[in-house]
């Protein structure tokens, strides 16, 4: 009984006896789920590494490729950024937190952390949002959009993003205490339901935090892609008439602004699916993981996974993007890379050209590599 040691009012007596409840059901939880956790805790560490290589590798694509160092790419990299701080920070302090929970109970405080992983989350998402009203911008109202698209208003796009995810976390960081706790069945960290206001912040962070921003997403995808049919539609009919370099090349840039268009609402779509189960969860099934605890894993392979996955889809299906990740990586491994400088003593010279000839340039990868 030596849990009771601290408890000197009814009311203590009565938290120490819930805990202690907790506390076994907890321990029972893990030794009858011990395989399913050991195998989320490989999986989802196996995703962060992937995930921290991959963004890692555009990141760099889009700080030394020329052809990818558009204004418009700089909103991808904050994006990219985020992603390295979900696959370093969040998801490995949630794997840590677990295990934790695993062999013993959490330490005070801890799941005061969980403020930064949910701001994080927060940011990703309405950034997503702010990405899709800016293709909005730029392909339907594409002769203004030169004018406000400079570097200021790169810049405040970035910071639209941010400013809608301090907004939601401010309250539980300004709150006075005990705003997370660790939760059965594996102690994750959960905003403290015993107390009243929290359920009210609860509904109003998922509408602000995730429902708003994933229909303004859903909208502006869909006024680009009727804009498009409409104005396809307008030019089949019409007269075929002479066009200027300067019409030829507009129609050149709408149409890559289309590709990019398809591609971020795929990858919007895949981060969808793997989003909206673990808050619909939450806040429409909240005994679904004491009924069937094994239910706790599926959602957050689904999250995890549509992270990593939409950095394959962007990469993968855009031209510049997949040109950008190779020149990176024959940088590292290729002919100016380690293994290039180890076989270049085994390769045969080729002649040097004659005199007065030019010699041949070599193909630029547009990424410059350093000894």
């Amino acid at each position: 009984m030596a849990w009771l040691s601290n408890a000197t009012t009814a009311e203590s007596f009565l938290q120490a006896v819930v805990e202690h409840n907790l506390t076994r059901s907890q321990r029972v939880f893990f030794e009858k789920y011990y395989t399913h956790f050991v195998a989320y805790g490989v999986l989802a560490g196996s995703f962060c590494l992937a995930e921290f290589f991959l963004s890692a590798i555009c990141f760099t694509a889009i700080l030394t490729y020329p052809p990818l160092k558009r204004k418009f790419n700089y909103l991808i990299a904050n994006m990219v950024v985020i992603n390295l701080l979900l696959s370093s920070t969040v998801y490995p302090l949630n794997i840590y937190g677990n295990l934790r929970a695993l062999y013993g109970e959490l330490p005070a405080r801890f799941c005061d952390w969980t403020v930064y992983s949910f701001f994080i989350i927060n940011a990703g998402i309405w950034h997503e949002c702010v990405i899709a009203i800016d293709r909005y911008l730029a392909i339907v109202h594409s002769t203004h959009y030169p004018f406000i698209r400079g570097k200021k208003g790169v810049a405040f796009t970035i910071i639209a993003g941010y400013v809608p995810a301090v907004l939601l976390n401010l309250y539980p960081l300004v709150a006075a205490n005990d705003e997370f706790i660790a939760a059965p069945p594996f102690g994750d960290c959960v905003l403290n339901p015993r107390k009243p206001e929290i359920s009210q912040f609860v509904e109003i962070r998922a509408i602000l935090g995730l429902y708003l921003p994933s229909v303004l997403t859903g909208l502006s995808y869909a006024a680009i892609f009727a804009f498009f049919m409409t104005r396809r539609f307008r030019v089949g009919v019409a007269q075929p008439s002479p066009a200027s370099d300067q019409a030829v090349q507009a129609n050149v840039k709408q149409a890559r602004r289309m590709r990019v268009a398809l591609l971020l609402f795929l990858i919007f779509l895949w981060s969808l699916m793997g989003n909206l189960p673990l808050p619909l969860i939450d806040a429409f099934y909240r005994d679904l993981f004491r009924q069937y605890p094994p239910a706790y894993f599926f959602p957050r392979y689904a999250t995890q996974f549509s992270i990593v996955g939409s950095k394959v889809i962007y990469a993968m299906l855009n031209p510049d993007y997949r040109a950008g990740v190779r020149a990176v990586w024959l940088c590292r491994f290729g002919q100016d890379g380690l293994r290039g400088r180890r076989r270049r003593n085994n390769r045969v010279q080729l002649p040097r050209p004659a005199a007065g000839t030019a010699p041949v340039a070599p193909i630029n990868l547009g990424a410059r590599c350093e000894a």
